[in-house]
C-alpha cells in the first residue's frame, strides 16, 4: 500500500518510481485548476474591456455600464445553459473546454482587429 503523501509504501518498500510519480492524478489536476483560475481572469479581463469598448459607443454612463456587464452576464448564463447539456456527452471535457477558449479568445482579438479597421 503507497502513501499518497509522500510516495512511500507503508509496508517498508521502495519509493515510487519516477514515472509513477507522473502518472500520479494530482498534477494534471492542479494544472486544470490552474487553467481554470487563468480562464476565469481573462474573463474578467473581457468584462472590463467590453464596459470600455461599449463606453465609447454608448458613452461612459452608468447606463453604459449596466448594459455591458447585463450583457456579460446574459452571455454566461445562455453559454452556460447551452453547454451543460452538451458537455457531459463529449469524449473528453476538459478539451471541448480547452477547444472553446480558443475560440473566446480568437472571437476577442478578431473584434480588436475589426474594431481598429
Amino acid at each position: 500500500m503507497t502513501n499518497e503523501r509522500n510516495g512511500t509504501s507503508s509496508l517498508g518498500g521502495e519509493p515510487p518510481s519516477r514515472s509513477a510519480i507522473w502518472s500520479n492524478r494530482r498534477w494534471p489536476d492542479a494544472l486544470s485548476l490552474g487553467l481554470f483560475f487563468v480562464s476565469g481572469a481573462a474573463t474578467l479581463v473581457y468584462q472590463v474591456l467590453w464596459v470600455q469598448e461599449l463606453g465609447l459607443l454608448f458613452g461612459s454612463t452608468a447606463q453604459s455600464a449596466a448594459i455591458a456587464i447585463a450583457i456579460f452576464f446574459a452571455g454566461i448564463a445562455v453559454g452556460g445553459a447551452f453547454w451543460s447539456r452538451r458537455i457531459g456527452r463529449s469524449p473528453n471535457p476538459l478539451r471541448t473546454f480547452g477547444l472553446l477558449e480558443i475560440g473566446v479568445a480568437a472571437a476577442a482579438l478578431g473584434h480588436f482587429a475589426v474594431v481598429g479597421l
